[in-house]
């Protein structure tokens, strides 16, 4: 399956890429787009972006630079990611929603109004000072315009829980396991038989990255095997 390729130089890459990031991880593309198109209002969706005038914001989500900033620095650190990259950024934005908007970091998933999703967000989680809400709406609609509604890699995990970090650290160790777990999912809605020679690949495929690499993934991170389809075991 040939790895998508996206132009994160441009605004439109980085859309694409963080439409497919949500919508790889259970949002519907309503949710998706509004969060992106707030993230669109803030920031134009650029990790290295601080705030016009010297303000505190950062980032695509322009988190206040002594505060939210720091805790988002410390996340990148020790899961060794780059702090200025566009995925860490989203990453963190999965890892602090439940803090930032409790129930509704659930609820807005399955969202199907998109400006509905977008005022949500807004109010939980960005919280601006000055809303720009006619900004928003329009950015939200841009994403969703782009948004082509399925992620690369379906990876639908369910409610959104500090669990998310267990798949953030494990990708952070080479993506031995989760290369291996993307891979075998792809292939199964496509083969509803499980002795399909696709999937008999995949599990040997599976099989023979742990054998090689399991030396380098530490023992606390194998339980993010556990969901892994039964057909692996």
């Amino acid at each position: 399956m040939a790895e998508k390729k996206y132009r994160l130089g441009s605004v439109e890459g980085r859309i694409e890429y963080a439409m497919d990031f949500f919508t790889g991880r259970g949002f519907t593309q309503e949710a998706a787009a509004g969060i992106v198109g707030n993230l669109l209002a803030e920031s134009g969706i650029n990790p290295k972006s601080k705030q016009y005038g010297g303000g505190p914001g950062r980032g695509i989500a322009q988190w206040t630079v002594d505060q939210r900033w720091q805790t988002f620095l410390k996340f990148a650190k020790n899961r060794k990611l780059d702090p200025e990259s566009l995925d860490a950024q989203l990453r963190f934005i999965i890892h602090e929603m439940p803090s930032q908007m409790g129930e509704d970091a659930n609820s807005i998933k399955t969202m199907t109004d998109q400006n509905q999703a977008a005022k949500l967000f807004m109010d939980k989680y960005e919280r601006p000072g000055t809303l720009n809400w006619d900004k928003r709406l329009a950015e939200t609609d841009r994403a969703m315009r782009m948004g082509t509604g399925q992620s690369t890699v379906q990876n639908n995990r369910g409610p959104i829980t500090r669990a998310e970090d267990s798949t953030v650290k494990l990708s952070a160790k080479g993506n031995i396991a989760q290369e291996a777990i993307d891979f075998f999912k792809s292939l199964l809605p496509q083969v509803p038989n499980p002795k399909d020679t696709n999937v008999e690949d995949a599990k040997k495929y599976f099989n023979s990255l742990l054998a090689d690499k399991q030396d380098k993934i530490q023992e606390e991170d194998f339980s993010l095997l556990k969901d892994t389809p039964k057909l692996l075991m």
